[in-house]
């Protein structure tokens, strides 16, 4: 098998396995092209994201609980008991935490009435992916504005010794460039004391947490708005 066809099957093999239909072959059967479908492509992150925001928000048994509803589309209470291999008793209080949450929603279908008796209904749990999306958003936007805030207050609290911190560092910079001795850029750095330098520390550490946390959180906001705008 040639270079060029070990990569028409490989590239063939990829997308009779890609079950999300986030890549498609167009053209000849024998030959042609590959396209990425960006709108399939986002509703799969969005539904990514979702699934692990139930999880981490909850816990593997609701996520199963959230991937079952996925599957089934539409199912009342009893087959999720049923189905979702949890005692009948943590299933239901789970599906309701989901529910009160706005992860899982519910759509009252009434049953056709054979006489002049009140109609009966029943209650089948589904997923409104859009309205879910727009809640996490909501509340990446929350959280955001938390870190912002957070990285702020740290910065005013600790002012005067951040401050501190940096005329050492330019006097240092700029005794160096003047040929200091290491013993004079050493008495140079002894200006800020032990204890300063353990609070300094600590604050750098946080500051790279929080750092991390806005990029993370700045990706999941793209992603989601992203799936919103191929809507």
């Amino acid at each position: 098998m040639t270079w060029s066809e070990n990569n028409l099957w490989f590239s063939t093999t990829l997308t009779e396995q890609d079950s999300s239909n986030l890549i498609r072959k167009s053209g000849e059967a024998s030959g042609g092209s590959f396209q990425i479908f960006l709108k399939e492509a986002f509703i799969q992150f969005a539904w990514e994201i979702v699934e692990q925001s139930v999880l981490e928000k909850f816990d593997s048994k609701a996520a199963r609980i959230f991937r079952l509803v996925k599957l089934k589309k539409y199912i009342d209470s009893d087959l999720i008991q049923q189905q979702a291999m949890i005692p009948a008793k943590m299933a239901k209080k789970l599906t309701f935490q989901l529910l009160e949450e706005n992860f899982l929603q519910i759509q009252e279908i009434k049953k056709a009435s054979t006489g002049t008796g009140p109609h009966k209904s029943f209650m089948l749990f589904h997923i409104n992916l859009e309205n879910v999306v727009r809640m996490l958003l909501e509340l990446c936007y929350k959280t955001l504005y938390n870190i912002m805030s957070r990285r702020d207050h740290e910065r005013t609290v600790n002012k005067r010794i951040i401050d501190k911190k940096q005329r050492v560092d330019t006097i240092s910079i700029s005794m160096r460039s003047q040929g200091a001795t290491e013993e004079q850029l050493a008495d140079i750095e002894d200006m800020i004391t032990p204890p300063e330098r353990e609070i300094l520390e600590n604050i750098d550490r946080m500051m790279k947490r929080l750092n991390m946390a806005e990029l993370e959180i700045d990706d999941t906001i793209f992603l989601l708005e992203m799936y919103l705008v191929y809507q």
